[in-house]
């Protein structure tokens, strides 16, 4: 039997990585045969989509390291009410009940999306993986342009460092109050695939879909907390994705089924010092920090015995 040339069997597995690499308009045939046996997607699971995820972020190092670098040591974040918006409302509202701890709580709501593909291919060997690349596709709402995104095997081992979204506030802060030094620079948080266990040919993605409004803190709480990264979205809208796996000869194949997700209102709210949450929504969204005056909480006994946005803002 007649086996294809080195270089040109390595030059169609690449050309095939580059379909999966970048955008495309266009759908793949379900099953494509260059060279030997395509694999095969054994399941999908279907219950892929959580509209309604949480997750939490202590922030209130970020709010110290603030007012450490402008000369107020002392500062002491309160048990609060919080700060928190609608969308589309311009007022602020409170929760109910104080909080128990004192400090600054981001409390992110959230669309998750998490893949998982069962991929095994007859060619793999032990310590031989056969499978090149197992992919999601979806076209973004209102949009013509297909993106893919990879799935792994990898047990989470991969990280993929990405920077932090608000321009706002530096995240990566070391706060020392007894020698009164304090610095920030900007955060680099690692991206990871969500896996399980690597090497079981369960192949996973973990992504999120976020309003497009939404607080750059909000996706910097969820990589932080959950390494992982988003695309935004308007509230309803329809996602289909579809999952294909192709192996190193270039073979492909695709499950028959799309999956559907329809995205919710992700939404920004902190809980804690009601004070240092609304200078924290202020700087994400760059709006007028004397909206937070009267809020209760940030406390300095040197310099506001009341409250910063009782005793600081004008």
């Amino acid at each position: 039997m007649r086996t294809l040339p080195r270089n040109l069997a390595l030059l169609l597995s690449l050309a095939v990585v580059a379909t999966f690499a970048c955008s495309k308009t266009q759908d793949t045939a379900p099953e494509r045969r260059i060279f030997g046996e395509p694999p095969t997607i054994v399941s999908v699971d279907p219950d892929f989509v959580e509209p309604q995820h949480e997750t939490q972020c202590d922030f209130t190092e970020i709010v110290l390291a603030l007012f450490c670098q402008f000369g107020y040591l002392d500062m002491e974040p309160q048990t609060g009410t919080g700060w928190w918006i609608v969308p589309g409302d311009p007022t602020f509202h409170h929760t109910a009940t104080p909080s128990t701890v004192p400090g600054v709580i981001i409390d992110a709501i959230y669309t998750e999306i998490n893949f998982k593909a069962k991929v095994v291919d007859p060619n793999s060997t032990t310590g031989n993986n056969n499978i090149l690349l197992v992919s999601s596709s979806f076209i973004t709402p209102e949009s013509t342009v297909e993106t893919s995104l990879v799935l792994f095997d990898d047990g989470s081992q991969n990280n993929f460092p990405v920077e932090q979204k608000t321009p706002a506030v530096q995240e990566a802060c070391t706060v020392d109050i007894p020698s009164a030094t304090c610095s920030c620079d900007s955060a680099r948080y690692n991206i990871q695939s969500g896996d399980q266990v690597k090497g079981d040919d369960l192949y996973t993605r973990r992504f999120v879909i976020l309003s497009r409004t939404t607080s750059g803190f909000l996706e910097d709480c969820i990589m932080r907390s959950r390494n992982v990264i988003g695309v935004p979205a308007d509230p309803q809208s329809t996602y289909e994705f579809k999952i294909e796996a192709v192996d190193r000869q270039g073979n492909l194949a695709a499950w028959p089924n799309k999956l559907v997700a329809v995205s919710d209102e992700s939404r920004f709210a902190c809980a804690g010092d009601s004070c240092g949450c609304c200078l924290l929504h202020g700087f994400s969204q760059q709006t007028d920090l004397r909206n937070c005056k009267g809020e209760p909480g940030m406390l300095s006994p040197s310099s506001f015995p009341n409250g910063f946005c009782i005793d600081g803002i004008e």
